[in-house]
C-alpha cells in the first residue's frame, strides 16, 4: 500500500521459505530503495491480512491476521510518523476472515470491506466499513441486491467518486459489481464483455 502523501510503499508480513514472518519493508520510489523498518511498536502478524491507504494521511490500516493457520479479527494502523503500529480493534467488529479485499474511498477517512473466508464459518458476503476519525467498524444493512458470497476476488477505489469496483472472485464469477457509499448499495453492472472468470487477481 502507498502511505499517501509520500512516495513510500509498504509490504509486511507474509509467507516465505521459512514459514510466516511479521517484518515490515518500505520501498522508496524516490531513492529506489527497500528499508526493512523496526517500528517501535511492532505487530506480530504474518500473512493473509489486507492492507490500504488512509486517504490524506501517513497511515495505512490492516485487518485481519493470520498467525499459525488462527485468524483473528484485530485491526491495525501503521503510523509512519510515529513508526508504530497501533491496534485499533473495537467493538462491533467483522468477523475473522482471510482471502478478503478492503479498500478507501477516494477523499473520505473510511475503508470498505466486503466478504472473505473462515474455516469455521465459510464464506461471507458482508458489507463493512471502518470509520478512521471515530475509530469503529459499522456492518451496513443492504436493503437491495449484493455480491454472493465469495474469497479471492479483487476490489479498488473509483478516483475522485465515492465509488468501489469489485470483480470476480470464487466461486467462479466474473461479475462486475459497484458500491455506491452515498446511496448505501451494490450495484451489479450488465456489461456487453467481461474478463473471463478469475481469482486471486489484482486490481
Amino acid at each position: 500500500a502507498n502511505i499517501l502523501g509520500t512516495k513510500d510503499i509498504i509490504i509486511c508480513g507474509g509467507f516465505n521459505s521459512t514459514g510466516g514472518n511479521n517484518e515490515t519493508w518500505i520501498f522508496n520510489f524516490s531513492k529506489m530503495i527497500w528499508t526493512k523498518i523496526k517500528p517501535l511498536k511492532p505487530i506480530n502478524f504474518q500473512l493473509k491480512h489486507t492492507l490500504t491507504s488512509i486517504f490524506k494521511q501517513k497511515k495505512v490500516f490492516l485487518f485481519g491476521v493470520t498467525k499459525d493457520l488462527i485468524t483473528y479479527p484485530f485491526s491495525w494502523v501503521y503510523d509512519q510518523i510515529e513508526n508504530s503500529w497501533i491496534n485499533v480493534t473495537g467493538k462491533p467488529k467483522p468477523d475473522p476472515r482471510s482471502e478478503h479485499a478492503m479498500v478507501s474511498f477516494y477523499g473520505k477517512d473510511k475503508i470498505l470491506l466486503f466478504g472473505g473466508y473462515s474455516i469455521i464459518n465459510g464464506l461471507y458476503n458482508d458489507t463493512w466499513i471502518y470509520d478512521i476519525s471515530e475509530n469503529r467498524w459499522s456492518q451496513l444493512i443492504i436493503i437491495d441486491n449484493k455480491p454472493r458470497a465469495r474469497f479471492r476476488y479483487a476490489m479498488a477505489g473509483i478516483y475522485d467518486t465515492d465509488k468501489i469496483i469489485l470483480f470476480g472472485g470464487s466461486p467462479g464469477a466474473n461479475e462486475t459489481w459497484i458500491y455506491d457509499v452515498s446511496e448505501n448499495r451494490w450495484i451489479f453492472q450488465y456489461l456487453s464483455l467481461n474478463p473471463p472468470k478469475r481469482i486471486v487477481h489484482g486490481m
